[in-house]
């Protein structure tokens, strides 16, 4: 016992292991897409943070955007902004190296999405285990339409 405090002293101190909450890890992330914009928008609206702007493809080769994340997280799960108003398809999978694209089926499919038919949606997915990931591809499954998404935010942890 240390004397006045009633607190038994031991003699190894346990050590404990903090890790940071996990946290929207793509905010302000590099993206590419398969195409210019169309109007004004730009592909790094993808990542701005922001679900009042938003990116949209010219459409064709299945078209697709990649955030690059810049280095390797844990991805818990994820939520996707979509714009427009048809119902849609779309694959949303991750990677450790970067893909040109438009075939990104070495990549982890993290989640299928089908979109309905009402104007703007959000898709919102938690994975069963993290997935270790620097790249997240999102892409239209149908090979003459346009991808319009207003915001991507993957949830992961540092490593």
């Amino acid at each position: 016992m240390i004397p006045g405090n009633g607190l038994k002293e031991v003699s190894s101190p346990v050590l404990l292991r903090r890790t940071k909450p996990p946290f929207n890890v793509a905010i302000g992330k590099p993206v590419r897409a398969s195409s210019l914009p169309v109007f004004t928008s730009s592909a790094s609206d993808v990542t701005d943070n922001d679900i009042t702007t938003d990116f949209r493809t010219r459409g064709g080769n299945f078209s697709f955007v990649v955030v690059d994340l810049e280095a390797l997280y844990d991805i818990d799960s994820v939520a996707v902004y979509f714009g427009g108003d048809e119902k849609r398809v779309f694959e949303l999978r991750s990677g450790l190296e970067d893909l040109p694209g438009p075939d990104f089926n070495s990549y982890t499919l993290l989640f299928e999405i089908k979109t309905n038919d009402h104007k703007d949606y959000l898709f919102e997915g938690t994975l069963n285990k993290p997935i270790r990931a620097r790249f997240v591809s999102l892409q239209i499954m149908d090979n003459s339409e346009r991808l319009e998404v207003m915001e991507l935010k993957v949830i992961g942890r540092e490593i």
